[in-house]
């Protein structure tokens, strides 16, 4: 369950699909081609939440879509590149950025396996 629903997850931030379309396909999937009484989250919430829960957190870094900068650290309050000078956000919406950088930060995974002592006696 929680393998298939990181990739759901993933699918959803590569691809950039809404999400009231990840809901439909995770509902395909739990309804129709899943057996009965699979443990699948039944809406993208859900399987954020259930990520969460475990400490499996992202962090979402906004970029400009061209590559020229991702907007963090001292770039984080600036609407404008100040490579190409264009907006980080879409045209008429002013809260959706163009492209966003989605990635697990390494010291909280880390942290989490050495909370294992098989995994830990492994990574050592």
């Amino acid at each position: 369950m929680l393998s298939a629903t990181l990739l759901l997850l993933n699918l959803n931030i590569v691809h950039g699909v809404a999400h009231t379309f990840m809901d439909e396909i995770i509902s395909l999937l739990k309804n129709e081609l899943l057996p009965k009484n699979n443990k699948m989250p039944t809406t993208s919430y859900e399987a954020h939440k259930l990520i969460k829960s475990l400490g499996l957190t992202y962090e979402s870094i906004h970029a400009y879509t061209n590559g020229c900068v991702l907007f963090q650290q001292s770039l984080k309050p600036t609407i404008i590149c100040p490579k190409c000078n264009t907006s980080r956000y879409m045209e008429r919406f002013e809260s959706i950025p163009r492209k966003m950088f989605e990635h697990f930060p390494l010291i909280p995974w880390l942290v989490r396996m050495y909370r294992c002592k098989s995994l830990a006696e492994l990574m050592t």
